[in-house]
């Protein structure tokens, strides 16, 4: 992800230009970078939430506080103690996600997952 760029046509004020900073200096260690669509769209290279593959892994998830409805249900409870605010604004907050080996904990995560979208 450290080709972040920024959609010239976009018009992004600060926290967004300070988003794609972040994104472009911090890059995710593995899988995709979630976002709103509209994040998406003005930030290349982000997967959109409605876009994301379930078999696809995360490696980051960008929330903006004004799209929340746009996050899948279960998606947040799935990354329950992987999660790891690295980044946070007045408009956004980025977190990394680095996903556990064991599995008996990885099957929590799966049922809270699986209860968030009951």
């Amino acid at each position: 992800m450290g080709n972040i760029l920024i959609n010239p046509e976009a018009g992004l004020d600060e926290y967004w230009t300070a988003l794609a900073d972040f994104l472009r200096a911090s890059p995710s260690a593995a899988g995709v970078t979630l976002a709103p669509s509209a994040v998406a769209q003005a930030i290349p290279g982000l997967t959109p939430f409605a876009a994301w593959d379930e078999d696809q892994t995360v490696g980051r998830v960008v929330i903006h506080k004004g799209l929340i409805e746009e996050i899948p249900d279960g998606l947040l409870e799935g990354f329950y103690g992987d999660a790891r605010a690295s980044f946070a604004n007045e408009v956004f907050v980025a977190f990394d996600i680095t996903p556990t080996r064991d599995e008996h904990v990885r099957a929590a995560q799966i049922a809270l997952r699986e209860k968030a979208r009951c």
